[in-house]
């Protein structure tokens, strides 16, 4: 739920205006919005798509890698108590290069109901996409053959010497999944 307080001077609401009596008038009323956001979509994948699940415990430090069923690419959920990061990495370089990282979440603002999650990643079934969901909800995703990553933030700044995408998310990207 997000909660606006709003100020409307009086020529704005001047309908309003006219109804209150001239002892209750002030120079602007105040309007509480509460906005609900829509219900979370949660993502239906196979069972044979899922190359990693377990169980997150917001705030501890965990570090668990993915890799492609079919090319040299991995990825990494990695929260270090604070902060928690997803990245994507070309496995057939020494040591593994992060070509990209998003940011997922920070430990400070997941909701109570959340710090015991249900954590997946799923890859395509070319080995080229990795999507990271949390509770069913998808967070983040990487298409190495598009070179380009997804987040819910959209932060950081991509890698511009791997993508010239940004890294902002879009619905559709999911669909890359069934």
């Amino acid at each position: 739920m997000h909660i606006y307080l709003l100020a409307l001077h009086r020529s704005l609401v001047a309908g309003a205006w006219a109804g209150c009596r001239a002892g209750r008038r002030a120079a602007a009323i105040l309007i509480l919005v509460m906005t609900f956001p829509a219900p979370a979509a949660t993502v239906s994948i196979p069972d044979t798509a899922v190359r990693l699940h377990k169980t997150l415990e917001v705030g501890t430090p965990v570090y668990l890698e993915s890799k492609s069923p079919r090319h040299a690419f991995s990825v990494v959920f990695e929260e270090d108590g604070s902060v928690a990061y997803f990245y994507a990495l070309d496995a057939k370089a020494q040591g593994s290069v992060i070509l990209d990282q998003l940011h997922i979440y920070d430990v400070g603002n997941v909701r109570t109901e959340h710090r015991v999650s249900d954590l997946k990643i799923v890859w395509s079934r070319d080995g080229a996409k990795a999507m990271l969901l949390l509770n069913d909800f998808a967070h983040a995703v990487f298409d190495f053959k598009g070179r380009r990553g997804y987040c819910r933030n959209n932060y950081p700044p991509p890698n511009r010497s791997w993508t010239a995408h940004g890294h902002e998310w879009n619905d559709d990207v999911v669909k890359l999944f069934r």
